[in-house]
C-alpha cells in the first residue's frame, strides 16, 4: 500500500533511503491540490462577521489565495484586495496577520481603484 505524503516524508527523514526519498518526491510533485489552511482571529469571528454578515469566509480566502493586490502594512500585517463578482464586482479588502494565513478583518473598500 503506498504511503501518504506525511508518512513518506517522515519515513524518508527517519530512514534516509534513496527509494523512500524518490517516493516522497513523487508525492510532492504530483498535481494534488491541498486546500490552503486559513485561520481566523476571535475579532474576525465575533465582530467582523457579525457586523458584516454579507461577507463570506470563502471570499476572504479567495482574495488572499489569489494575491491580486497585496500591500504590507507598517505593523507587519498584510492587506489583500480582490474583486468579488458575487457582490457587484466590488473590491474586498482582507487584512491578515504577519503569517498571511490568519484573517483579521475584511470589508468592501469603496476607495480602492484596482491598484492604479
Amino acid at each position: 500500500m503506498p504511503l501518504g505524503l506525511t508518512e513518506a516524508v517522515h519515513s524518508c527523514i527517519l530512514h534516509n533511503s534513496r527509494a523512500e526519498k524518490e517516493q516522497a518526491s513523487d508525492f510532492r510533485s504530483a498535481d494534488v491540490r491541498r486546500p490552503y489552511m486559513f485561520k481566523y482571529t476571535a475579532y474576525f469571528e465575533k465582530d467582523v462577521l457579525v457586523k458584516r454578515p454579507y461577507i463570506e469566509k470563502e471570499w476572504c480566502e479567495r482574495v488572499v489565495s489569489r494575491r491580486e493586490y497585496v500591500e504590507e502594512q507598517a505593523d507587519g500585517r498584510f492587506r489583500f484586495w480582490g474583486r468579488i463578482a458575487e457582490y457587484g464586482d466590488r473590491y474586498l479588502r482582507v487584512v491578515t496577520l504577519e503569517d498571511q494565513k490568519t484573517i483579521l478583518n475584511a470589508f468592501f473598500d469603496r476607495d480602492f481603484e484596482g491598484g492604479s
